[in-house]
């Protein structure tokens, strides 16, 4: 597990030093560097229930598991959409490239369909929910977005174990 500074702002982001996102092996580690550094979480200590946990472990094993399956998987849309705005933010803190960053073409129509698969409340009408049909152009370019999330998330935040 790996603990990074996040900052939701105008842009988000994650803190940075040195053209590399910082990141700590405890929580502990992180609370000392905010403090020596004088940055401000909150304006209460974040309790770990409010911490942010993305299992990179499990999109590992969704792509394993979905490589040779001639079935659609699963595509929980709210954990798919919260990793790749997560690499999302990633990668424009540190100006890299990061496959699901087109503005046009296949990933922006799966981007958009985990998007309204969320079925947040201030987008649907009365009972109305949105179940995205995937096929096989969808999910293949699912697995390119998320290989690159786990790429992009090897490279820049588990590299400073």
């Amino acid at each position: 597990m790996r603990y990074c500074l996040w900052y939701s702002d105008d842009k988000d982001g994650f803190y940075k030093q040195d053209d590399a996102i910082v990141s700590f092996g405890k929580k502990s580690t992180l609370e000392e560097f905010v403090k020596k550094n004088g940055l401000i979480l909150s304006e209460e200590e974040v309790p770990d229930d409010n911490i942010l946990n993305y299992d990179v472990d499990f999109f590992c094993n969704w792509l394993q598991e979905n490589d040779a399956c001639n079935e659609t998987p699963e595509i929980a849309c709210s954990k798919f959409l919260n990793l790749w705005n997560i690499v999302l933010d990633i990668a424009h803190t540190l100006d890299i490239l990061f496959y699901g960053d087109e503005k046009e073409g296949l990933s922006i129509d799966v981007y958009n369909k985990l998007f309204y698969g969320c079925n947040l409340p201030v987008l649907r009408g009365a009972g109305e929910i949105f179940i995205p049909q995937w096929d096989d152009e969808d999910i293949a370019e699912l697995r390119k977005v998320i290989t690159d999330c786990i790429k992009i998330i090897n490279q820049y935040i588990f590299k400073n174990q």
